[in-house]
């Protein structure tokens, strides 16, 4: 399986987005990529990335 591309400044720019909508998610939000990245989930991190910024996710 091919990995994702996942760039570190997306994902903290994203992250940033997402707390701007909701402030209370941001502890989530980085449980959960660390978690994915610590596992080498990119793919799941290259969707997580791309839900937030598409606004498809609870945040």
């Amino acid at each position: 399986m091919k990995q994702a591309h996942v760039d570190p400044d997306e994902i903290e720019n994203v992250m940033r987005e997402a707390v701007a909508k909701n402030p209370n998610s941001i502890e989530l939000v980085e449980l959960l990529v660390n978690e994915l990245l610590r596992q080498e989930k990119y793919a799941e991190v290259r969707w997580l990335v791309d839900g937030l910024r598409e606004g498809d996710l609870p945040t």
